[in-house]
């Protein structure tokens, strides 16, 4: 309802229907006078006025047309508020009218929201909810006036799917309030969870004791399909069944699967499930990843064991503020995994699930203070119309004994920044690409891209706070071309700028220039910033003109970069 003077074309077709020779002009003054009362004059003004903007030829208004055409001015959008901030002054005190004219004005709030620029938004974990910052105070207002407006007209759809209303609503409220989240407490127990961003697992304590959970790094989450291992679900979850031990969420990915995850607070732990159950009548696959970020007081030096294994030390070098490896032991399904910092004491036991696992990294950065563990599942059929669970069972403890002591760097530097394959994003994995498991590559894996394609299909977003401002550094990517018996071009990788359009640097070998088995290439020198990336690709080839590629693989071991100094 209210969008695109839906109330207007309804009455008028209803007229013209009755007698569709009528005067099409005088019916618009009968309504608008009828419907916004004092405010009429100035909404007709803008009513006018929009559609004087399709009036050349070349503007062209189609179903896909984006907000931020060319034509769709901030000039007129501009003009557009002060018209209907006056039509409601006009009508401040005639309720009927006054809904009437806030609800109509709803697609000029909804188009100046959209239209706005990107921000680089976050949210941290401050006074017991995840809190927005970076968010321009202006559009925090416009947000939050949309968000009353919509609940006001008591609006269900702001588009066909109400998938997307509520993803639209989640980001309106992530970027202005921010999210309280919902409370599962019991067996000593107090953890809290945000439906809204992802149906994440925020925070984990013992009573009113500090999180075990670091919220701003993701806290608990799961995803049944994931491009990286540390890629975090942003869409929201609803709110199924609540209980004051227990919490059960469910997001539906359309025409896929739908993923039910049940929080509960046990006398073993907090069991966090995450289940998906198939929409279709066919056999699907899914590969999850599950994540949980730590916060256990310190992250330069950690050590983890699984079940009754050996300790295994993990400390970040003085010239990293991040670091990351693979979990040592053969068989992870079922066992737990026991993480606990040398300088604090704090530890969390975390009871993986009794199912494949393909591998587990840990990851350890300062500068935010996280330690992250990933698990990544393997590959399995999901039946159609069937179900498969995940679930994960964490335990705080404080403090930890045994644990083993580990020498840390007093500082910490960010003269080299090592990215394993697992930590870049792969476009379409299983059509682009996959992860792999290579004996060649230094951690024993490898994103192996495909030769269907030449897209730029691994990326890898540059992550400021892992570099030092304004440094230069050099990039170089470890790679192997498995060739064949054609010649051509190898790969191409580079740096490319989104916000600036443009790229630092790109190198395309053709096969005779590479040489067998892993080889670090440099790829480009320049200063990181934020939006921007560093891609991989497999070599180009004429793909249209039915030519094969000359490579039958490429297997991506890692990227590094160093500072130029």
């Amino acid at each position: 309802p209210h969008a695109e003077f839906a109330e207007l074309r309804a009455w008028a077709l209803a007229k013209l229907l009755w007698n569709p020779d009528q005067d099409v002009e005088a019916l618009y003054a009968d309504f608008f006078s009828g419907y916004y009362g004092p405010a009429a004059k100035l909404v007709r003004t803008y009513f006018d006025e929009l559609h004087a903007l399709v009036t050349p030829t070349e503007h062209v208004l189609r179903i896909w047309s984006p907000m931020t055409s060319a034509w769709y001015t901030d000039e007129f959008f501009s003009r557009a508020a002060r018209l209907w901030a006056e039509a409601e002054q006009l009508v401040e005190n005639q309720p009927a009218y006054r809904y009437n004219v806030r609800m109509s004005a709803i697609p000029v709030l909804y188009a100046r929201v959209v239209r706005w620029p990107k921000m680089d938004v976050r949210h941290v974990w401050r006074d017991g909810a995840l809190r927005p910052e970076g968010v321009d105070p202006e559009y925090a207002a416009l947000a939050r006036e949309l968000l009353a407006r919509i609940e006001e007209g008591k609006i269900t759809h702001v588009s066909e799917s109400s998938e997307r209303h509520q993803a639209f609503l989640a980001l309106l409220q992530g970027r202005s309030e921010g999210f309280t989240p919902r409370v599962v407490a019991g067996a000593g127990l107090t953890a809290g969870v945000v439906p809204q961003m992802g149906g994440r697992v925020a925070s984990l304590a013992r009573g009113d004791g500090p999180s075990f959970l670091h919220a701003d790094a993701g806290g608990v989450d799961c995803a049944p399909n994931a491009a990286s291992m540390t890629s975090r679900e942003e869409e929201p979850y609803f709110v199924a069944k609540a209980e004051p031990a227990s919490l059960a969420l469910v997001r539906d990915v359309h025409h896929r699967y739908r993923i039910r995850r049940t929080v509960a607070a046990t006398e073993q732990g907090l069991r966090v499930e995450s289940a998906v159950t198939s929409s279709r009548v066919q056999p699907d696959t899914v590969r999850p990843v599950l994540r949980v970020a730590l916060d256990l007081g310190d992250a330069a030096g950690v050590a983890a064991r699984v079940g009754d294994g050996e300790w295994q030390k993990l400390t970040v070098p003085e010239d990293q503020v991040f670091t990351a490896a693979s979990l040592r032991g053969r068989e992870l399904a079922g066992q737990d995994v026991l993480i606990a910092s040398a300088a604090t004491g704090r530890g969390v036991r975390v009871r993986l699930p009794n199912t494949p696992i393909e591998r587990a990294l840990l990851f350890c950065d300062t500068r935010l203070g996280a330690v992250r563990l990933a698990v990544l599942a393997s590959a399995q059929p999901l039946p159609g119309r069937g179900t498969l669970a995940f679930p994960l069972i964490l335990t705080p403890l404080d403090p930890v004994s045994g644990v083993p002591a580990i020498p840390v760097a007093k500082q910490h530097e960010p003269k080299r920044v090592v990215i394993e394959e697992c930590l870049i994003n792969l476009g379409r994995p299983g059509a682009w690409g996959e992860l792999v498991a290579d004996p060649d590559a230094e951690d024993g894996f490898a994103a192996k891209l495909f030769n269907t394609h030449y897209e730029w299909c691994l990326q890898w977003p540059i992550e400021p706070r892992w570099f030092q401002p304004g440094a230069k550094y050099k990039a170089r990517v470890r790679l192997r071309v498995a060739k064949s018996d054609r010649e051509g071009e190898a790969f191409w990788a580079g740096v490319y700028d989104s916000a600036k359009k443009t790229g630092h640097g790109q190198i395309q070998p053709k096969t005779s220039e590479v040489r067998d088995g892993y080889q670090w290439y440099d790829v480009a020198a320049w200063t990181p910033e934020d939006k921007q990336y560093v891609w991989v690709g497999p070599g180009r080839f004429d793909k249209q003109g039915g030519k094969p590629s000359a490579i039958e693989a490429v297997y991506v071991d890692r990227l590094e970069f160093t500072r130029a100094d």
